[in-house]
């Protein structure tokens, strides 16, 4: 399976995304566009860059994960970044029939090194 993380910002800048200043903290305000980018330009990517539904969806678990990993260490437990990770789950679970929790788990961790895309 491949994610969307190699020429992330490639891809923002090929999907006309905006940028937006959500948080403080550049590294959390990176992993926040790149999550972002991917839920607000899915049908872009769909379509125009012809790029997987299972891809799109691993990819914003992937971001997310950083995201919420980075939130937490800066700030600490948060109850509404945890529920949304568990959403982004329901959302794969619901619109790919079936998960490949081997590869969730390292795409929670991190350890990935096959990324593809």
């Amino acid at each position: 399976m491949e994610i969307l993380v190699k020429n992330i910002e490639q891809l923002l800048l090929e999907m006309n995304y905006v940028y937006k200043q959500k948080f403080l903290d550049k590294q959390l305000n990176s992993y926040y566009n790149y999550w972002n980018c991917l839920n607000e330009k899915e049908e872009n990517l769909l379509s125009k860059k012809e790029v997987l539904l299972e891809t799109i969806l691993y990819s914003k678990y992937y971001w997310f994960s950083r995201l919420a990993d980075r939130f937490h260490e800066i700030y600490g437990f948060d109850a509404g970044i945890d529920q949304q990770q568990h959403m982004i789950v329901e959302e794969m679970d619901q619109r790919l029939g079936s998960i490949d929790w081997d590869f969730v788990e390292k795409l929670h961790s991190g350890k990935i090194d096959y990324c593809g895309l």
